[in-house]
């Protein structure tokens, strides 16, 4: 039994971060927090895992080991797309700060500066 629930967490979890992926790639608020919450729920499906004792049945850890295999896999290419928009995001502030800031000494884009505000009510 403690073998079939550790299949179906994997499952579970291969399962919600194909998800979470595939709603990076539609980058709205709404996405991006259901991917937070997929990404989370794929946590707690693997911790639920590392405390399930180890099958001694070969053929039970190999499906283990390649579930694992996959998954790893399905991680790699949303840390890609991650990486790839986070990149993006940084590129487009380094342009706000340039348009907005102008150029430090060296060449590179100012720190735009922002306008602090204070309100006080009392």
């Amino acid at each position: 039994m403690k073998q079939q629930n550790t299949a179906r967490n994997l499952a579970s979890a291969r399962a919600a971060v194909h998800d979470a992926a595939r709603l990076v790639t539609n980058p709205t608020p709404e996405a991006l927090d259901q991917s937070a919450a997929l990404l989370e729920q794929a946590c707690q499906r693997l911790q639920a895992i590392t405390a399930t004792p180890v099958s001694p049945d070969p053929e039970e850890r190999l499906r283990a080991g390649a579930s694992l295999e996959h998954l790893n896999h399905s991680l790699e290419r949303l840390r890609g797309v991650l990486d790839h928009a986070a990149g993006y995001w940084a590129g487009w502030m380094r342009l706000k700060n340039a348009m907005a800031g102008g150029y430090t000494g060296q060449g590179e884009p100012a720190q735009a500066l922002t306008a602090g505000r204070l309100s006080l009510e009392g």
